[in-house]
């Protein structure tokens, strides 16, 4: 007989931060039925309290699961939609919430409140209550992502243009940073055009933002070389873009996802080698960040490809990915909260 450890760590493989609305109903009936026959067979007193909250738990979620998988496909494609929406904002959390304002990367949370308009906008109107619950957070989420749009743009309009100068070579370095690791020494075909259009933009915002701070007094070589980076950048991505957009043209789908699965199994792996039961006190939480970053990328260029040529095995690959930046959202938490604890 299955004891009550075997069973629960079935359960934290299956079930514990998966997507409910493709989750099994068969195999947590079976962990139900194991852990309601080892109740009967006789629990020692002293786990008998957390075998029967574990049985509780396993069958509130049943509940849930059933009540999602009852609205069939139309409530677990808008179940998906609030998934996204979901670790959207976690990627708010670490790189907003709390965070100075005027250092922020402008792109990237406006490509986030697009998303969320988008999100909403495909949301099925449908007769259940805890979907209209996800919907109105979302909304929520994205009334918090234009606002904060506005406050960095007023706080940056703000600084005298000294200041300025230093924040907006801040930014374009985080432009820089994004560029390294999302496109330098990776396969066109599989990087995502979107992403470069942003940092392009961002660069291009950047230099604008530069040059009106050079107009307004700040003229030191440091700015002017900034400047003549800047614009040195947009035209090395400009043509990076097209040989990009050149590369996916030509490669075969079944090819880009096969190399997409590949490169996201290397981030599992890597996760697995790094966070996977370690002491949360010692973690990298900046390494775990960039974890996260990528799992957030690896997911969108993979929904791209399925919206271009939509595959089964695509649409697989991506709840997968959803599943474990979820969980690496989670642990990003933990280890946060567990490294503030210490100091």
């Amino acid at each position: 007989m299955s004891t009550a450890e075997t069973i629960h760590d079935r359960y934290r493989k299956s079930f514990v931060g998966r997507s409910r609305a493709t989750r099994d109903l068969a195999l947590l009936d079976s962990l139900i039925t194991d852990t309601e026959r080892l109740v009967a067979s006789g629990v020692d007193a002293g786990l008998r309290t957390t075998v029967d909250e574990r049985l509780a738990l396993y069958r509130s979620e049943r509940t849930e699961i059933a009540a999602i998988q009852a609205g069939g496909p139309a409530a677990i494609a808008a179940w998906r939609l609030a998934e996204w929406s979901e670790v959207n904002f976690s990627r708010y959390l670490r790189h907003f919430a709390g965070k100075a304002r005027p250092t922020r990367d402008l792109g990237l949370l406006t490509e986030m409140a697009t998303e969320e308009a988008a999100w909403i906008a495909a949301m099925p109107a449908l007769d259940n209550s805890r979907l209209n619950a996800r919907r109105d957070q979302m909304e929520a989420n994205l009334r918090l992502f234009r606002t904060e749009i506005a406050a960095i743009g007023d706080a940056r309009n703000a600084m005298a243009p000294a200041e300025h100068a230093r924040v907006l070579a801040t930014a374009a370095n985080t432009q820089f940073g994004l560029y390294r690791t999302h496109f330098e020494g990776k396969p066109r075909n599989t990087r995502r055009p979107a992403l470069l259009e942003r940092i392009i933009d961002a660069l291009e915002t950047i230099r604008t933002s530069m040059v009106r701070v050079r107009e307004q007094g700040v003229s030191t070589e440091v700015h002017a070389a900034n400047i003549t980076k800047v614009t040195e950048r947009i035209a090395h991505h400009r043509g990076e873009l097209v040989r990009i957009r050149q590369a996916r043209a030509e490669a075969r789908g079944s090819t880009l996802g096969a190399a997409l699965g590949t490169e996201a199994n290397k981030f599992f792996e890597a996760y697995r080698q790094e966070f996977s039961g370690k002491s949360r006190e010692t973690r990298n939480l900046a390494a775990l960040g960039e974890h996260c970053d990528a799992l957030q990328e690896m997911a969108r260029t993979m929904k791209v490809l399925d919206d271009e040529r939509p595959a089964p095995e695509t649409q697989k690959n991506i709840g997968i990915v959803l599943e474990h930046l979820k969980m690496s959202e989670r642990e990003y938490v933990a280890i946060a909260e567990a490294q503030k604890k210490k100091k």
